[in-house]
């Protein structure tokens, strides 16, 4: 497993919230990202890499959350 950062933002894009996040892979962590700001758009950021940018109400692919853990 590896770190993940995960930021919910707003419409405007500011980050109103931030986790720390052990996931197997991407997919992973956009799945636990988009349960944890269901409410909000997110970003999830491998060290320096972005790996996925999505706005509220976009399309994304659900896994068992025990793939991931809280850092």
């Amino acid at each position: 497993m590896k770190p993940y950062r995960i930021n919910c933002v707003d419409a405007v894009d500011h980050v109103v919230s931030t986790f720390d996040y052990f996931c197997t892979d991407d997919l992973d962590a956009l799945d636990t990202a988009t349960r944890l700001c269901a409410a909000n758009g997110v970003e999830v950021w491998d060290g320096a890499r972005r790996v996925v940018w999505m706005h509220k109400g976009g399309e994304a692919r659900f896994q068992d959350p025990a793939k991931c853990v809280v850092a």
